[in-house]
Parts: structure tokens; sequence; C-alpha cells
């Protein structure tokens, strides 16, 4: 990591340095609007709603050919807009987890991910929720943002599997059950 001050006048305008900057106006990657679940489970498969999401990824190096050797980045965050998927295969008899990935190393092509093992396919990935194969059931849009910044979850389990990559104090509600939490631990 370099000495770094941006915005300032002669800054190489370059997506690293725009992404930090980002990176510091939240604490967390949510889901802003869209992205919820359509199930079809004689498939099975999975139709997942355009949306727009903020990913925090760890960092990101600078790619401008005026920041010689490169820089990196601290919580670089980053706007994802993707059309609607359709037809992702999921794995029958399973619980399926879905991430959009921002695929930061390839221009403009975020991914909608699905696998078995609930791992991140990237840091700059975003759970987008849970789809149960085995019992005909769908949990979606977690970490929703209500226009207050307040993480939302479409129930306590999808609040309490996420919570252990919240920080301490962070606050979430519960929609079904109508309920705000902190995250103590």
């Amino acid at each position: 990591m370099a000495d770094n001050v941006f915005p300032q006048h002669g800054d190489a305008p370059d997506a690293a340095n725009f992404a930090a900057l980002a990176g510091t106006q939240t604490a967390s990657s949510h889901l802003a609007s869209g992205l919820g679940f359509t199930v079809d489970y004689a498939t099975p498969a999975l139709d997942v709603d355009a949306g727009t999401a903020f990913i925090v990824a760890p960092s990101m190096e600078t790619a401008s050919p005026d920041i010689d050797p490169p820089e990196t980045r601290q919580s670089a965050g980053v706007v994802v807009e993707t059309d609607a998927k359709t037809a992702l295969a999921l794995t029958d008899g399973a619980t399926n987890h879905v991430f959009l990935d921002a695929n930061l190393g390839t221009d403009d092509a975020p991914e909608v991910v699905v696998n078995t093992t609930g791992d991140a396919p990237s840091e700059a990935s975003l759970k987008l929720g849970e789809v149960d194969t085995a019992n005909d059931a769908k949990s979606d849009q977690w970490y929703l943002a209500a226009e207050d910044g307040t993480l939302t979850f479409p129930d306590k389990a999808a609040a309490d599997a996420a919570s252990a990559a919240l920080r301490v104090g962070t606050v979430v509600y519960d929609r079904a059950g109508n309920s705000h939490y902190y995250v103590t631990e």
C-alpha cells in the first residue's frame, strides 16, 4: 500500500481510486434493489431478477499507466448492476447458495454463481440467498438495504447465517418476523 489521498488535483482517473472512495461510504456489501428469485423446483432451475448491489472488496489494484508501479487501494466499493439471469442450474436435493460475483478481473461481466458449498466465489461477492431443492424452499434478497441503510434479511435464519460476516453492533432486520436484531459477536 502507498500513501494516497483521493481526490486531489493531478490524481489519475483510475477505477481503484474511485472504488476506494466509494468503499469508505458503507461498512458492508448490500443489495440496493431487485435480485429476487423465481424457482422451478421440477427442473430444478433458478431465475434471478435484474438488480443493483454495492459490493465491498478487501482491495483493488490500480491499472492506470500513470500510476507506476501499480498501487493497492483498500476497501474498494463497486456498484454492480446486472440483467436478469435465467435457467441457472440447481443441484437437486441440496441447499444451493446463490452469490453475485462482481468479477472484477473482467470488465462489466458480473456473474450469478450457484454452489452447494456456501463458499463465496471471490472476495468481491455478495450472497443473494439460498434455494433448498430438498424442501422446495427459497430464501432470497439477503443483505437488502432499507432506505435508512439497515440490512434486511428474509427471515431470522438468514440473518443468523449472515451475522458471522457482519461487524459487531450491526443492526439487522428480519422481514418475516418484523423484528430488529444486532450482531453481538
